[in-house]
């Protein structure tokens, strides 16, 4: 089990107060957010504080105003380069806008003045790299896929960036690599393609992992029953059709097994299938009943065509449930040996991996394992790993131990 974060001893640069050091967590919105980016920058945030260090929310982005004036503006101007419907091409004009080079240059404008605003600051956490931060402090970048990646996907709105915009990008990308004193990713599939395909020393690209958004309660799950869960606000990048395909495979050969779907999903029409729609951990009366799910399911299957990092798969670990995850993104990461891993391209893999975890057996000795690996999850450790990448100086951390 991985331990907690212990701060032995810190002192900011340059700091005489002997107070911890001030850390600007750069985000193209709000970092307070737990909905924003999977919940990634709301969890640094607290996994900072809780680690002892002063945290600055900085956002890379225009006021709210501003912001939605300008995008309107942008978008108009960038529909023109959509395709199929005049609805799908007003959406991919907004995608295109987001990241053109007008909307970069006034967010760079908007992040150089709210740093100012922010005062000294020991070092940054940027969080992604659509946008340019100024020389300063030390920083880290931190992302789950780098742009070759998402290109490569056709569940990506990259894979249709125009060109232009694509590799505006890509140079943005390498220019933040280059600036940042560690590049910081949340797998070994990300890190990967930060050294491969940016050229970036292997030295300076760190895996932090990710943390868990929501950790069940336990309790006593019956586990003669095969009960497999799928969650996901995604339903065709997150594969729901291949896995009611198999799924309907496996009920013709095992009718006691069950599949509950969660997020936004068709209305079920198989035996054995049953659907919750969209439960909001913010909701007290979803969050309860997601817990059920929880406590009651063997298995969680998420067989996605593009999956970076599935901070779901952490979750179910933290609730001792193994996870059928895909081969495409860095989902082995955060599974590891408490799961499968299928390309979601092979049905009959597929398939034969809900048989496999449709074992009682396996599916609970699994599920012992992911409880343990759970723990090396959490957003405390995630913080301490980019305050270890920072280095700053005075900053001193007791050994951590770290499979990752």
């Amino acid at each position: 089990m991985a331990p907690a974060p212990s701060i032995a001893f810190v002192r900011g640069r340059e700091r005489s107060d002997g107070a911890g050091p001030r850390i600007g967590l750069v985000v193209g919105g709000d970092a307070e957010n737990p909905a924003a980016w999977s919940g990634v920058p709301a969890g640094v945030l607290g996994g900072l504080r809780e680690a002892g260090v002063e945290v600055v929310p900085v956002r890379a982005a225009l006021s709210p105003r501003l912001g939605r004036v300008t995008l309107r503006a942008l978008t108009l101007r960038h529909t023109r380069l959509g395709l199929g419907s005049p609805r799908a091409r007003i959406a991919a004009g907004r995608r295109f806008a987001v990241v053109s080079p007008q909307m970069v240059a006034l967010r760079g404008r908007a992040v150089r003045a709210n740093l100012r605003r922010a005062g000294g600051l020991d070092g940054l956490v940027q969080v992604g790299t659509e946008y340019v931060l100024p020389a300063g402090p030390p920083t880290v970048t931190l992302e789950d896929q780098t742009v070759p990646q998402a290109r490569a996907s056709a569940y990506s709105f990259l894979h249709r960036l125009p060109p232009a915009l694509a590799e505006d990008w890509l140079e943005r990308q390498l220019l933040a690599y280059r600036r940042a004193v560690a590049c910081c990713v949340t797998t070994h599939w990300a890190a990967r393609s930060v050294i491969d395909d940016y050229g970036i020393a292997p030295e300076k690209v760190r895996v932090v992992g990710v943390g868990r958004n929501f950790s069940p309660r336990g309790g006593r799950r019956d586990w003669s029953i095969p009960r497999f869960l799928f969650i996901a606000a995604e339903w065709e990048r997150k594969n729901g059709p291949g896995l009611l395909s198999a799924f309907a495979r496996l009920h013709a050969e095992l009718p006691s097994a069950r599949l509950d779907l969660v997020g936004n999903h068709p209305p079920p029409t198989l035996p054995g299938v049953t659907g919750h729609g969209r439960l909001r951990l913010g909701v007290a009366a979803e969050r309860e009943r997601l817990e059920e799910l929880y406590r009651r399911c063997t298995c969680l299957v998420m067989p996605s065509w593009h999956e970076p990092a599935g901070i779901a798969y952490a979750d179910a670990a933290a609730g001792g449930m193994p996870s059928i995850g895909t081969s495409r993104g860095g989902s082995a990461d955060i599974i590891g040996d408490a799961g499968m891993i299928v390309d979601p391209a092979d049905d009959d893999a597929l398939l034969d991996a809900l048989r496999a975890m449709a074992d009682p057996e396996r599916a609970s000795r699994l599920g012992e394992l992911a409880r343990r690996r759970a723990a090396a999850f959490s957003w405390p450790l995630v913080a301490e790993r980019l305050l270890r990448a920072l280095a700053l100086p005075g900053l001193e951390l007791e050994p951590l131990a770290d499979f990752l």
